[in-house]
């Protein structure tokens, strides 16, 4: 962003001054002599077509290096931060992803000096050539006496400045397309599509439901990650989504808060379309616990009133009480006043998922999205977890994306999705365990992992 900013600080304003100064030179010099004023008016589009073949062999050597310097960064920092598992793999010595990157770097990087070179080179020569042919014209007006001494060491005086001025904007530009490639990332993630917002939303039809129906959804409009799915949820009601890795489950819930908009079909939350939904109108209606919690670098507390600002100091101690994120805060230096760095980095996986887990229940939304909540927790984490999850479902409807038992047999739905992103079987757990099909495959494999142990 430094970069960018400097373009528009430093380079386009020195461009706008000195492109004014050229054209000012350009008109007086035919005042001074219309032969000259006739070399310099020509001179300028054809230094300006030399000037953009340089500014496109530039921009070829640049989009050649960028990828292969971005990769040479990231591999860097993960080589700094992840050397216990390098040490562990014997790989801290020899990184081999880090080494190739930077043997590819230096591949890559020839090719693209040269292709920059051959740019400044070309572009360089059109400005000599231009300072070169007007020098020779006004010698050779001055020998067949058509300018006087003073005139042609003023002419030449006035094509030099030219020329200089000639060399900044060059140099201008060449700096400004030096930046090309990141300019066009920023672009083309500021000319995303915005997704379309209603002015006023439509009245809510039944608090706390959820219905999916013909649901069909890509996030590159090729490959299909969801087909055809279609399902419902009451208000009250917990249902579970179960499935395959990559068959969907993440990006449904993702639909249903409407990160994206769905290619065919409809969503429903409370009985309304979310594409009829303004924003805080949708957001008010749901609370997501997914698995990626992110906390900002603020203090415990005001990481948890997030959840609903206006509540009240009594709401605040049961949702944490409930959550196990009071015992958190009794062991912390500061208490409730400890900050907890970025992203909540002084916490632990599990103490985000229960500063998450408050956050819902103090926001009291009618509909919570829980995606893998309890996976990869330790016991204590896991049981606060499940016991705050026990309470929001007595005032809200949970879509919980899980693959432990417990919380699988007690949800009041079901819905087993395919790998290709079908709904294969929908229902009840005693009404598919007793069929056969992916649900009972999937939870008899389910049955004998948890029986294994270390030996």
């Amino acid at each position: 962003m430094m970069n960018l900013a400097s373009v528009a600080a430093h380079y386009l304003y020195k461009n706008f001054r000195t492109i004014a100064s050229l054209a000012i030179i350009a008109i007086l010099s035919w005042v001074w002599d219309y032969r000259l004023g006739l070399l310099l008016t020509l001179g300028i589009p054809v230094y300006l077509l030399i000037l953009n073949l340089s500014k496109f062999l530039l921009n070829k050597g640049k989009a050649m290096s960028e990828p292969t310097e971005e990769e040479v960064a990231s591999r860097m920092v993960e080589f700094a931060k992840c050397q216990g598992a390098l040490r562990a793999c014997h790989a801290s010595n020899n990184y081999e992803a880090l080494s190739s990157s930077l043997v590819q770097a230096d591949v890559i990087g020839r090719k693209s000096l040269a292709w920059q070179s051959l740019g400044n080179l070309i572009g360089g020569i059109a400005k000599q050539m231009l300072v070169t042919i007007s020098i020779i014209l006004i010698v050779a007006l001055a020998i067949n006496r058509s300018l006087n001494a003073i005139s042609a060491i003023a002419c030449i005086g006035m094509v030099l400045s030219f020329s200089k001025m000639l060399e900044d904007v060059s140099g201008n530009v060449m700096g400004t397309e030096e930046r090309r490639q990141q300019m066009d990332r920023i672009d083309s993630l500021m000319d995303t599509q915005e997704l379309k917002e209603v002015d006023v939303s439509q009245d809510f039809q039944e608090i706390g439901s959820i219905e999916l129906e013909d649901v069909k959804f890509s996030y590159d409009k090729e490959n299909v990650v969801l087909n055809d799915i279609s399902f419902s949820v009451k208000p009250g009601e917990m249902c579970a989504l179960v499935g395959p890795s990559g068959s969907g489950k993440t990006t449904i819930e993702h639909l249903i808060a409407r990160f994206y908009d769905v290619d065919h079909g409809s969503i429903k939350v409370s009985g309304v379309d979310v594409r009829d939904l303004t924003t805080s109108e949708l957001m008010g209606q749901l609370s997501m616990v997914f698995q990626d919690v992110y906390l900002f670098n603020e203090s415990l507390l005001d990481n948890i009133r997030m959840g609903n600002p206006a509540a009240s100091e009594a709401e605040i101690q049961r949702a944490c009480d409930l959550a196990g994120v009071t015992e958190i805060a009794d062991r912390l230096p500061d208490g409730w006043k400890t900050r907890v760095g970025e992203g909540g980095s002084s916490l632990s996986g599990g103490e985000r998922q229960r500063v998450s887990i408050a956050r819902a229940l103090l926001k009291k939304s009618p509909i919570v999205l829980l995606d893998e909540a309890t996976s990869a927790l330790d016991a204590e984490n896991e049981a606060h977890i499940v016991k705050s999850m026990e309470e929001l479902r007595k005032n809200a409807t949970l879509l919980v994306i899980a693959h432990k038992l417990e919380t699988i047999q007690t949800a009041d739905k079901i819905v087993v999705l395919s790998e290709d992103g079908r709904v294969e079987q929908y229902g009840m757990h005693d009404d598919l365990i007793k069929k056969e099909g992916a649900y009972k495959k999937f939870w008899n494999y389910r049955i004998s992992a948890s029986q294994w142990q270390l030996v």
